[in-house]
């Protein structure tokens, strides 16, 4: 049994690097946001850097490449969570 899901795990691992974008698309994707950068809108930004780092990214890549900490670039993904974080807040008062 235990020769099964490794072989599974094996094959998981596989496809999921299949699925990994190349470095020159990465590089072309963090290109793209930073010509647009300065005219997005703050949430904006936070989406196209999740959009980003889904696709197995990391922070600290996207922040290498658009020149920002990656502390920033945290601070960016909060915002999309901060919603959902204040409504459940409010619920709980509520």
């Amino acid at each position: 049994m235990g020769a099964v899901s490794s072989l599974s795990a094996g094959v998981n691992r596989a496809s999921a690097r299949k699925q990994a974008l190349s470095k020159s698309e990465v590089q072309t994707l963090i290109s793209q946001l930073q010509a647009d950068w300065f005219a997005l809108h703050y949430l904006d930004r936070a989406r196209r850097v999740a959009a980003i780092h889904s696709q197995n990214v990391s922070i600290r890549q996207i922040a290498n490449g658009l020149g920002f900490s990656e502390s920033n670039l945290r601070h960016y993904l909060w915002t999309l969570e901060a919603p959902a974080l204040s409504a459940r807040a409010g619920a709980a008062i509520g």
